[in-house]
Parts: C-alpha cells; sequence; structure tokens
C-alpha cells in the first residue's frame, strides 16, 4: 500500500444559489449535500467524505470539515454537490475542482463557482470552501509508484476531464476577483 504524501483539510461551508435539479419546475427549495474526494493516484475509496444533507434549502450552510490524503501533486480536489431526494434519483447541482498543486502554494479559501458535468458554468450556483494542504514530514520526494486503482476511480479520461474543470475553475477565479476588485 502507498504511503500518503499529504493531508487536505478540506471545510465546505455553504452555498448559495443552487438551482434544484427539477428541470426549472421546482415546486420548493430541495435538499442538498456535498461530496468531497481525490482524483488522480490517490485511491478514492477510502478517501471520500459526504455532509449531512440538509433539507427545504436552496442555500446551504454545513460548516463541515474533513481530512483527505493526497500521493501526488498532480491529484485533484473534487466537491460535488448532490439534491438528495428521499424518493427517486439523485441530482446533481454542480462540482467543482482544485488541483492539490494550487493549494499547495497557498489555502484556498473563498466562493467557487460551480460547473456542470460537462464543464460548463451553471446559471448560478457558487459554494464556499477552505482548503489547506500539508506535505507528510516523511514524505518521499519521488512519485509514488503506480497504484492499481479499481475501475471506477479514476481513467486518465476522467483525470483530463477534472483538470479541466480545475482550470476553469481558476479562470471564474481570477475573473471574479478582477471584477470584483480584489
Amino acid at each position: 500500500m502507498p504511503r500518503s504524501c499529504g493531508l487536505l483539510q478540506a471545510e465546505v461551508v455553504e452555498a448559495r444559489g443552487l438551482n434544484s435539479g427539477h428541470g426549472g419546475n421546482s415546486v420548493g427549495p430541495g435538499s442538498a449535500c456535498a461530496e468531497l474526494y481525490m482524483v488522480g493516484h490517490t485511491n478514492h475509496a477510502h478517501n471520500y467524505f459526504k455532509s449531512k444533507t440538509l433539507r427545504s434549502t436552496d442555500d446551504p450552510v454545513w460548516r463541515e470539515q474533513c481530512l483527505l490524503t493526497w500521493q501526488d501533486l498532480d491529484d485533484i480536489l473534487v466537491v460535488d454537490l448532490i439534491e438528495d431526494p428521499t424518493i427517486g434519483r439523485t441530482q446533481f447541482l454542480g462540482r467543482v475542482c482544485l488541483p492539490v498543486s494550487m493549494c499547495s502554494l497557498t489555502p484556498v479559501r473563498g466562493w467557487l463557482p460551480l460547473v456542470n458535468k460537462r464543464g460548463l458554468h451553471n446559471r448560478g450556483g457558487w459554494v464556499y470552501l477552505s482548503v489547506c494542504v500539508s506535505r507528510a514530514p516523511n514524505a518521499d520526494p519521488r512519485p509514488p509508484p503506480p497504484v492499481m486503482l479499481p475501475k471506477r476511480v479514476a481513467t486518465p479520461l476522467t483525470v483530463r476531464i477534472a483538470a479541466l474543470l480545475a482550470l476553469l475553475t481558476l479562470l471564474a477565479l481570477i475573473r471574479c476577483s478582477r471584477l470584483h476588485g480584489t
């Protein structure tokens, strides 16, 4: 079993402007939860966090923290916001992808725009995250050996898609900071 190269401390604070998954025909606020996991060299089967589900709100406030391990600076933190209905299928509300390398330079703290599964920005929806990365003191500076990943974890295509989503998120952050002058 490969040893981790560090820890990622993430706090999902709140979300705003979530579009409920009813295709615009919503009869009221939905229920939402956040799922955080790593994509890349890390086996996310043991590296997964799901927040509590908050019902009857399109602006949930969680303030929940988790610790995830990462293997390589190319790993990506994926935050999925989902509507978790009591009856029926789970609806995807939006996603944020952050590369560990971006979080390792300086902690990421602020409002991040949600993108859909294709990497396009939703009509609305933001999530407030706080992410801090630390390297393990006994971590080997060499890259970790190849790991056999379960079928569902990450294929080269899903890693590329997650990297593209992370880049789009970074560009949106830069654009927002220019618009708001921060």
